[in-house]
């Protein structure tokens, strides 16, 4: 589901690149509130979604039971984050496409150390479980989220972001669904395998889950 919206932010990112080219800064402006719109709207949505669906998926790709609890209030806190997820992939993505590439960049480096410290702090000083992990990650996200709006709403910048315009063009978003759908499809079959794959991990017992969570942290991180 988060995939399919990744790469809905490709279409963004595409128009915005084109609008930018052309100095058509008007209809930049027009794309930044339906790309911010399609991501907050769109995030609520999965947000209250998840409540529902998270333990009836876990329970579907044979989650063992002693972790099922624990797995299923870590995605009902995470999906909390998702609205703020989204802002972060398409305000990014309006980012880089005006030649921006740092400062994304930079923000994905602080909710780094944000999530790190707080993992430290909710589970050793606090004495959470996983629910203090999970709550490190969506404070990371939603720090991530309030400097990437921020960079949108300067006003020396080029979208001069206000949340009273915030809608949706529905014919920018014809386009983007265009440009972002096969992007879309492709990130999501990826995900898809991934789920498959996790799936039979989980057939294999908690220490075999415990150890594969492991190996694709690591794995993310070089």
């Amino acid at each position: 589901m988060l995939n399919f919206f990744f790469g809905l932010s490709v279409g963004t990112s595409i128009l915005a690149a084109n609008y930018f080219g052309a100095k058509n800064f008007p209809l930049l402006r027009r794309l930044s509130y339906t790309s911010i719109a399609v991501g907050i709207f769109g995030g609520v949505f999965l947000a209250v979604l998840g409540q529902f669906i998270a333990e009836p998926i876990l329970q579907w790709m044979d989650t063992p039971e002693q972790i099922l609890p624990k797995s299923a209030l870590y995605m009902k806190i995470y999906f909390l984050c998702i609205p703020a997820v989204m802002v972060n992939v398409f305000g990014s993505a309006l980012l880089r496409a005006i030649g921006d590439t740092k400062r994304p960049l930079y923000y994905l480096i602080y909710s780094g150390i944000v999530n790190i410290i707080l993992n430290f702090v909710f589970v050793y000083y606090f004495g959470m479980d996983v629910d203090g992990v999970a709550w490190a990650t969506a404070v990371a996200q939603c720090v991530s989220a309030v400097l990437t709006m921020r960079a949108l709403m300067e006003k020396e910048g080029l979208f001069l972001f206000r949340f009273k315009y915030l809608g949706v063009d529905w014919k920018l978003l014809k386009k983007m669904l265009y440009l972002g759908v096969p992007a879309c499809i492709q990130s999501s079959c990826f995900s898809f395998s991934n789920v498959l794959m996790q799936s039979a991990v989980n057939s294999l017992g908690a220490v075999a889950v415990a150890g594969n969570g492991i190996a694709q942290n690591l794995e993310g991180l070089v």
